[in-house]
């Protein structure tokens, strides 16, 4: 229930139309707190989160997309509302500072495990982070994707897993990835209750 709070996108309001609950969350978090930094910390302490979070940047960005038409979107609920096929996305400033904690968190890691989550609005934001997306591409430690279990309106519309990884390596490179975790049964298939 609370995953699906944070995820949830309004769909009613000018003002809040297409935004997360999560994003504003974090945003009155750093009003309230004066930076982003602080505002992720209390933010864990408030969920009683498990483990660390870090933020990709400190930097306020945008989110822009350049479609296969040719068209720009900016900004991140505005992606998936535009409806049309990805063909790359970047950052503006494109030279957006990683947070250094960040940074040394991937380059110390046994294991990267990239998703799940929105393929053009949240797993790769952070990975068009030219510091981020250094410290994956150099570090030597096994890379798995969890593959999104479902094609998201307005941004994967269509895709197949093959689909999912070529946008990854598209952005990222060639085999970055060394595993890709996806669910192989049908939707509409009922899961089996579990003995």
């Amino acid at each position: 229930l609370v995953m699906n709070l944070f995820q949830h996108r309004f769909t009613q309001g000018s003002e809040l139309r297409g935004h997360s609950f999560g994003n504003l969350f974090l945003t009155a978090m750093s009003d309230i707190t004066g930076d982003f930094g602080t505002a992720i910390r209390e933010a864990s302490r408030v969920l009683a989160v498990r483990g660390q979070i870090l933020p990709s940047t400190l930097e306020n960005i945008t989110l822009v997309s350049e479609m296969v038409n040719g068209e720009f979107v900016r900004g991140e609920s505005q992606i998936p509302q535009h409806g049309g096929r990805i063909h790359r996305l970047f950052i503006e400033p494109t030279n957006a500072v990683a947070h250094p904690d960040a940074v040394q968190a991937i380059l110390d890691a046994d294991v990267i495990v990239l998703g799940p989550g929105s393929l053009y609005t949240s797993v790769l934001p952070n990975l068009m982070i030219s510091g981020i997306r250094h410290a994956l591409v150099t570090s030597a430690v096994f890379k798995i994707y969890v593959c999104n279990v479902a094609t998201q309106i307005g941004e994967t519309d269509g895709y197949t897993i093959a689909d999912h990884v070529d946008a990854l390596e598209h952005h990222l490179g060639q085999q970055i990835l060394h595993c890709v975790l996806a669910n192989s049964l049908p939707s509409a298939l009922p899961l089996e209750p579990a003995n």
